[in-house]
């Protein structure tokens, strides 16, 4: 045999890199594709009015290799990955032909029509969630298909059948199936979710060694639960169906998620043997029995509210547990002291438990729910630093507040319980809501400093003194603090606090009448100027005036360290409301002023919605009014003395031609000149009229 000589190895290295680089590199062009793809990327184009997509870099560009066009990716000239998902496709899917294609992704747009019955032998995934398409599932023939995703859209009628013996994901969730669950034979199927539909009927007890998640939640599936072999299976939810009957217990080790809540199942809980357990959802059943004593290192979850469970709460040894939610069931005895490291948030209202609050020792703990029981003693002064609500109403509690330092606590409830002593003054930075009514608590109200606090209730208790100005609870917006035996007035936040005005019948069954009113005089009115001048008030610190135009929503605020302000830059012929508020240091009385209106100069003449304005005659206190009009629509008439304060004021619909309108008064108008100015929706005139 002879040798091939060392010079020519190099040479024949060369020329095999050269021709192998360029046949893998091979750019494939539309034309070189097969026609079958090619017309199904026209259709496609056309048919989701792609001229609109939000990416159609290259598209329909002949003259660059379709690998290039935007989602498409090549290989051997043929299409095997179509991905044009979140592309703001709309209009009818066509029927695809890509002979090699094994990934189609188009979710997230608008797409809407029925789903073909695509032909596609190698295709593995199809993904069309989230779009609008309707009508029914086709029965697929997709031999080697994995992967299909039609959840979030508009689908209906039954689930086929489905012959697919590689499928491995099957998500149709949030659909309009109806029907009942095929036993499917899916020896590959890991992911089953058909949840949110209207499916009806029995769950099979399925032959899926692979499945992994199942999840049927939100239908209308009744019967009994199946004891399912399913080894693999990790997450179960069959919530908020008509399940009835016990439930199994499961030989499922690998389980992490068993969510069975919002059904009608019965009998007692099983003491599962779920080591992998993280999450155990039973609420909203009418399960009964005691609670069993659960050896699951791993839960996280345990939610069994709102059912019929009694008997004793046992002391958990859960070290990973964070939420535990038994409330509304019929569990009685003490509450342990747990040691829960992990616990976030506990859930016990609503039993009939009793005896005294643990001061737990649980350093994450953020929600404490213990209302409605027939717990007794004093409230421990918690050292929980994350804690953010309390809820402890309901009980029969004694003893006084404590003074808390928790300062990131968001809502305290301690209504309706038999607490006593003095409020304290808590110094709690992020109280949102402070609910202490229907005690016995005594003494003054503090002047609390809680920058946050949007709900005050101290109502029904024995509370004394004079109710506080609050000047330091910038955010409160619902306050009730009477009945109680309070003295002095109605303070002066129930008229001046910025974000809203409070009702005089919050406090008129537990303070006196209010004091003697601020006068105030309005004068020196120009076209954009008015000053105001009012009574001093003794030991006042100062004053707090409101003012807006006539009508609108919002206050503005002005403070003012004398009794005179002067209001500059305001809107020619335009009527203004305006109050006074008196601020005091402590808790003192208070002093405001009955809310005034006042009319800037400036009104145009020419702007006439009436003729021969005059007095027909005065009788007595009355103001006889005649004028022509052209329009039916409702007039406002008011009358303001010389110095621009408004003393009278009425409505009255008018009609087309003449109108002849009495307008009675009150003793606030003598005899002198007045503006008599009449106002519609659309036009307005001031006259001077003379009354004697």
């Amino acid at each position: 045999m002879k040798q091939i000589s060392l010079f020519f190895m190099p040479i024949m290295a060369f020329f095999l890199t050269f021709f192998s680089t360029n046949l893998m590199g091979q750019q494939c062009y539309f034309a070189d594709l097969p026609l079958v793809e090619q017309q199904s990327l026209t259709d496609l184009y056309n048919a989701t009015n792609g001229s609109n997509w939000t990416n159609k870099t290259n598209w329909n560009n002949y003259s660059v290799a379709v690998d290039d066009w935007y989602g498409i990716t090549v290989e051997n000239c043929s299409i095997v990955k179509l991905s044009l998902s979140s592309n703001y496709l709309s209009g009818n899917l066509p029927n695809l032909d890509f002979p090699n294609l094994t990934e189609l992704s188009l979710w997230n747009n608008q797409l809407s029509g029925s789903i073909p019955n695509f032909s596609m032998p190698n295709l593995r995934q199809l993904n069309v969630i989230t779009n609008q398409l309707s009508g029914n599932i086709p029965n697929f023939n997709l031999p080697n298909l994995q992967e299909l995703y039609l959840a979030n859209n508009q689908l209906s009628g039954s689930i086929p059948n489905l012959d697919m013996p590689n499928l491995q994901v099957l998500s149709l969730w949030n659909n309009q199936l109806s029907g009942g669950i095929p036993n499917f034979d899916l020896p590959n199927l890991q992911s089953m979710g058909l949840g949110n539909n209207q499916l009806s009927g029995s769950i099979p007890n399925l032959d899926m060694p692979n499945l992994q998640v199942l999840s049927l939640w939100n239908n209308q599936l009744s019967g009994s639960i199946p004891n399912f072999d399913l080894p693999n299976l990790q997450g179960l939810n069959l919530s908020s169906n008509k399940l009835s009957g016990s439930i199994p217990n499961f030989n499922m080790p690998n389980l992490q998620g068993l969510i069975l809540n919002t059904n009608q199942l019965n009998g007692s809980i099983p003491n599962f043997n779920l080591p992998n357990l993280q999450q155990l959802h039973l609420f909203c059943n009418q399960l009964s029995g005691n609670i069993p004593n659960f050896s699951m290192p791993n839960l996280q979850d345990m939610l069994l509210w709102n059912n019929e469970l009694n008997g004793d709460v046992p002391n958990f040894n859960l070290p990973n547990l964070q939420s535990m939610g038994l409330g509304n069931n019929q569990l009685s005895g003490s509450i342990p002291n747990f040691n829960l490291p992990n616990l976030q948030s506990m859930g016990l209202g609503n039993n009939q438990l009793s005896g005294s609050i643990p001061n737990f020792n649980l350093p994450n703990l953020q929600q404490l729910y213990l209302y409605d029981n027939q717990l007794s003693g004093g409230i421990p002064n918690f050292n929980l630093p994350n804690l953010k609500w309390i809820y402890l109403e309901d009980n029969h509690l004694s003893g006084s507040i404590p003074n808390f330092n928790l300062p990131n606590l968001r809502h305290l409830h301690l209504e309706e319980n038999q607490l006593n002593g003095s409020i304290p003054n808590l110094n709690l930075p992020n109280l949102i809501v402070l609910h202490l009514h229907i005690n016995q608590l005594s003494g003054n109200i503090p002047n609390f400093n809680l920058p946050m606090l949007e709900e005050l209730r101290l109502d029904n208790n024995q509370l004394t003194g004079a109710i506080p100005e609050f000047m330091q609870l910038p955010k409160l917006e619902s306050f009730a603090v009477c009945p109680n035996n309070f003295v002095g007035f109605i303070p002066t936040f129930q008229y001046c606090h910025p974000n809203k005005t409070f009702s005089s019948s919050d406090f008129a069954s537990c303070v006196d009448s209010d004091p003697n009113l601020i006068v105030v005089t309005v004068f020196d009115i120009t076209d954009q100027r008015v000053t105001l001048n009012w009574t001093a008030v003794p030991d006042v610190t100062g004053y707090v005036i409101k003012g807006r135009i006539a009508g609108e929503e919002g206050w503005q605020f002005f403070d003012s360290a004398t009794n005179s302000t002067v209001f500059d830059n305001l809107l020619p012929c335009t009527n203004y409301e305006y109050k006074v508020c008196g601020v005091f240091s402590n808790n003192g009385y208070t002093t405001f002023s009955e809310m005034g209106t006042c009319m800037t100069r400036g009104c145009p003449n020419e702007t006439i919605i009436m003729t021969n304005v005059f007095i027909a005659q005065q009788i007595g206190n009355a103001l006889q009014i005649q004028f022509n009009t052209d329009k039916e629509e409702t007039a406002t008439l008011q009358l303001y003395n010389s110095t621009g304060q408004m003393v009278e004021q009425m409505s009255n619909a008018v009609s087309i031609g003449e109108n002849d309108i009495t307008m009675p008064f009150s003793g606030q108008v003598t005899a002198g000149v007045y503006l008599l100015q009449i106002r519609t929706p659309t036009q307005h005139r001031t006259a001077r009229v003379s009354l004697f």
